[in-house]
């Protein structure tokens, strides 16, 4: 969640963290302000581009969760397939 409100010159940011805290910043000058884009880099960025940039990160990591939720449910279901399969394995070795 991450909430810009500018007004009259000035600009407020909101950000939950990580932890479900609300991180709170105020800045007098709103001509600018700097984005961590990864691996340590800022990007300077006007408001109207740091929403842009925001909400299409946001997009990213959605899908990409998505992603890796379904990845993880089809490693899951081989896991079981596999286990299955060796009870079946050791249940026909235990009759003979």
């Amino acid at each position: 969640m991450c909430k810009l409100t500018c007004e009259y010159g000035n600009f407020r940011l909101t950000v939950m963290t990580a932890w479900l805290q609300l991180t709170r910043f105020y800045s007098p000058d709103s001509s600018f302000i700097y984005v961590c884009v990864g691996y340590g880099f800022f990007v300077q960025f006007t408001p109207e581009e740091a929403k842009t940039f925001i909400n299409r990160k946001t997009e990213l990591l959605h899908e990409t969760a998505k992603q890796l939720s379904n990845d993880m449910a089809s490693v899951r279901a081989q896991i079981k397939f596999v286990i299955q399969g060796l009870r079946e394995l050791q249940d026909v070795e235990e009759r003979t």
